[in-house]
């Protein structure tokens, strides 16, 4: 599914709601996420989950069934890695030559890249609720997120071709193939005590994090992390007839 098509669920999702349905309150939330981009297994490549920060504030609506709500949220959410991979492939080595210049030989390569994700997402969660009981409730739904800072760099050791040697610490950026829009479901659980919550729930992206035309790995890489939350909820008085 495009983004923009499930941005169009999401919108509807929210706002396309039963003539019935009434806002219940708004609350402010601060958490964590943990976990990592994810991709198919790779000979020789490892990572290590990153643990950071998000924060926001939602608003949730009573649907006609009184045991149904569904909620819409907006998060600023930092979504960390550490990873090792290994990668090769051809490229063009400038050597000099006296008397000519820089010219320019292909060679093939091969790298082992240790490096980071830090990504600063604006996230939009929608997900349908279902009361338990008095304190508890299950949901899922989906999410939507733009990309307002990303960072994919890191360090290369590369073993050049015959005849080009080996660099150690090469500069490694590929911030600028990340895409621009992620996408997801989203599924967990909230447990309140009065107007505190704690709230735990696993977000899947469905598309990959880089742009199509990156060509240094050959499948998606998914966004895949556990959020923990705890946050203040205000909810609506009940008029009085």
């Amino acid at each position: 599914m495009k983004f923009p098509k499930l941005l169009g669920l999401l919108f509807l999702a929210a706002w396309f709601l039963p003539a019935q349905a009434q806002f219940d309150g708004v609350g402010f939330k601060v958490g964590l996420n943990v976990g990592s981009p994810v991709t198919e297994p790779t000979e020789g490549a490892s990572g290590s989950p990153g643990v950071t920060g998000l924060k926001g504030m939602f608003f949730r609506f009573n649907l006609p069934n009184e045991k149904m709500q569904i909620q819409a949220e907006a998060l600023f959410s930092l979504k960390a890695a550490t990873f090792a991979s290994p990668f090769s492939g051809d490229t063009i080595i400038y050597q000099y030559i006296p008397g000519v210049g820089s010219l320019p030989f292909p060679a093939d390569f091969s790298a082992v890249v240790e490096g980071r994700f830090r990504n600063h997402y604006l996230e939009v969660p929608v997900t349908f609720r279902y009361l338990t009981s008095e304190h508890f409730a299950v949901y899922g739904g989906l999410y939507g997120a733009y990309l307002l800072m990303g960072d994919n760099t890191g360090l290369a050791d590369v073993q050049l071709g015959t005849g080009f040697g080996f660099r150690e610490d090469e500069p490694f950026d590929q911030t600028e193939f990340l895409f621009p829009w992620d996408y997801g479901v989203v599924a967990g659980s909230e447990y309140r005590c009065d107007n505190i919550f704690f709230d735990l729930r696993a977000t899947v992206g469905l598309g990959s994090i880089y742009q199509r035309d990156y060509a240094q790995v050959d499948s998606p890489v998914r966004n895949i992390y556990l959020q923990g939350s705890i946050g203040y909820y205000l909810q609506k008085k009940a008029s009085k007839e």
